[in-house]
This record gives structure tokens, C-alpha cells and sequence, in this order.
């Protein structure tokens, strides 16, 4: 936990003294959230992987950043370079022939996503800190409360979605980039 806000983040953006375990959970599904919203863990792991359905000679892994395939079996042992080939953007193309059609049939071990200070997840970052701050100030997720006959309205975005239940449209749109796109 911690990838993209710290709980000093939060407290150094709310100005305020922070509950640690009120702040952890707000960061945690702040993060949540955002790696829901991306569809990939953004952030750089090394993971292996069975291949469900490879499509004839092209494997789609889900990353925007793939940094290396390090093992493929398919069959037997697989070379880069002379078995396959693997790309940035996450495609893995075996040469000279298809991937098994057998379920399951294919492994991949590769290492995906960006360091965590990099540049490129700054967009998650600021998200993350956003859904974090109103998951804090809200974690109840109530519209409204009355205390000794004062009332507080929670703020209600224009999709209607209470504080703290889903990403806001500014942070959908600051996590574009980093969206990974559905395939048909």
C-alpha cells in the first residue's frame, strides 16, 4: 500500500492531523480505485502468468508498459528473438508459428508497469490523492448529518454518486493515459 499517497500525503493535503487507520483505508481504496479504473497495476511487478486464450501468434498481456519477458513456455522453452518477439506495449508475438491453442497451455513470465517515482504515474498520483482526501473527509459516505441541530451536506458530484464511491470525471480523465484500452 502506499504506491501513489502515503498518509503523510494526506495529512500534508488535508492540513490536518490524520487517524492512521481512517487514512490507510481511504489510501488504499483510493488505490483501488485507480488501478480498477486503468485495468492494470501500474506500478512495476514481475509476474507469471498462464495464457487463458492466446489468438493465433499474437499474446495481448495487460500493460501499458512491458519492460521484459524473461521466460515463455509453450510447449518447451522459448528464446526472445528466435521463439518470440515482445513489445512495449504489451504485445508478445511468437515467430515462425501460432501459440498452443491448448488451454492454458502457454506461460509467460514478464515484468510490467513503471517504478514508483516515475513521471508517468503522476496522473495516478494526484488521482489517488483527490479519491483519498474524500474517501477521508466522508469514509462514512453519508450525504448529510445533523450534530446538535447543525447540518452538514456532503458535496454530491453531477453524476450523482455520492463523495467517495467512484472516481470523478477530472480524475477519469487525469487517468486516461494510463487507461488500458478494451479489446473486441
Amino acid at each position: 500500500m502506499g504506491d501513489f499517497v502515503t498518509v503523510e500525503d494526506l495529512a500534508t493535503a488535508l492540513r490536518e492531523t490524520v487517524d492512521n487507520a481512517t487514512a490507510e483505508q481511504a489510501i488504499a481504496d483510493a488505490e483501488s480505485a485507480v488501478r480498477s479504473y486503468c485495468r492494470w497495476g501500474l506500478t512495476e511487478e514481475t509476474v507469471t502468468s498462464q495464457v487463458v486464450e492466446p489468438t493465433g501468434g499474437v499474446i495481448f498481456l495487460p500493460t501499458l508498459h512491458l519492460t521484459a519477458v524473461t521466460a515463455v513456455e509453450s510447449g518447451s522453452a522459448l528464446t526472445s528473438g528466435t521463439g518470440f518477439a515482445w513489445y512495449p506495449n504489451g504485445t508478445v508475438k511468437r515467430l515462425g508459428a501460432y501459440w498452443s491453442p491448448v488451454y492454458g497451455a502457454v506461460v509467460l513470465t514478464y515484468t510490467h508497469g513503471y517504478p514508483a517515482a516515475s513521471p508517468a504515474l503522476q496522473p495516478a498520483r494526484t488521482a489517488a490523492r483527490s479519491y483519498a482526501i474524500r474517501q477521508y473527509q466522508n469514509a462514512a459516505q453519508m450525504r448529510s448529518e445533523t450534530v446538535g441541530g447543525v447540518t452538514d451536506a456532503y458535496a454530491i458530484p453531477t453524476s450523482g454518486v455520492p463523495i467517495g464511491v467512484d472516481l470523478s470525471y477530472s480524475e477519469q480523465n487525469l487517468l486516461a493515459p494510463l487507461k488500458l484500452p478494451v479489446l473486441a
